[in-house]
C-alpha cells in the first residue's frame, strides 16, 4: 500500500510505501486514482501519518541514538515529533547529548528520513515502527527493540510466519557478512 500526499491545488507532493495494519487497511487509498479522489481532510490526514513515519525513521537515523536512547527519549517526550520539537532546555533535563540534540534541532534527518522512504519504494519494501500494532510482540518485549524495521515484500505474511532476523553492526566485520550471506 502507498501513502500519496497532495497540496491544496490536488498537486501530487510525495508517494510514500507504508505499511498498514489490518485495521487501517480499508481507510487509505489503493491507487494514485483513488487518493485524488479523497477529500482534503482525508489528504490531511494521510499527511500526517506520512509525516509520523519520516519522524520514526529520522530518530532511527540519528548518529547515537540506538534504540535504547530512542526508548529514552520516547518514555519522555511520548513520540518522535515530540522529541524533535522539543525544546534544547528539556532535551537537556532528560540527559541527551548535546551532539544528539544538535541533530534532533536539525533538518537533516528527517531529509534523510525521507530519502529512505525513497528508497524503500524503489525497493518494493515496507516499514514497521515500534509505534505500530503490527510490531512483533516478542520484539518489542526485548530490552531495547530496534525503533523500524523495513521489510521487502509482505510484512504481514512475513511476520505470520517462523521468522529469522539478522541483528548486526553498521561496520560489520568481513567474517560477519560472510556469515550473515551464508543463513
Amino acid at each position: 500500500r502507498f501513502i500519496f500526499g497532495y497540496n491544496a491545488m490536488g498537486e501530487q507532493l510525495f508517494h510514500h510505501p507504508f505499511f498498514i495494519s489490518e485495521n487501517h487497511s480499508s481507510t487509505l487509498p489503493q491507487s494514485h486514482k483513488e487518493a485524488k479522489s479523497v477529500g482534503l481532510a482525508e489528504r490531511e490526514r494521510l499527511l500526517e501519518v506520512t509525516h509520523n513515519l519520516i519522524d520514526w525513521i529520522a530518530l532511527s537515523l540519528i548518529t547515537g541514538v540506538g534504540s535504547r536512547t530512542a526508548a529514552n527519549l520516547l518514555d519522555k517526550f511520548g513520540s518522535p515529533a515530540a522529541c524533535f520539537n522539543a525544546s534544547i532546555t528539556a532535551l537537556e533535563f532528560a540527559g541527551i547529548k548535546r551532539e544528539i540534540i544538535d541533530q534532533l534541532k536539525s533538518i537533516e534527518p528527517r531529509l534523510r528520513a525521507e530519502e529512505v522512504l525513497k528508497k524503500v519504494e524503489e525497493l518494493g519494501g515496507s516499514v514497521l515502527t515500534l509505534g505500530d500494532e503490527s510490531y512483533p510482540s516478542l520484539l518489542r518485549e526485548m530490552y531495547d527493540p530496534p525503533v523500524v524495521l523495513y521489510f521487502k515484500g509482505n510484512a504481514e505474511a512475513a511476520l505470520r510466519r517462523p521468522t529469522l532476523a539478522i541483528v548486526g553492526s553498521r561496520r560489520c566485520s568481513t567474517y560477519g557478512r560472510n556469515v550473515a550471506e551464508m543463513l
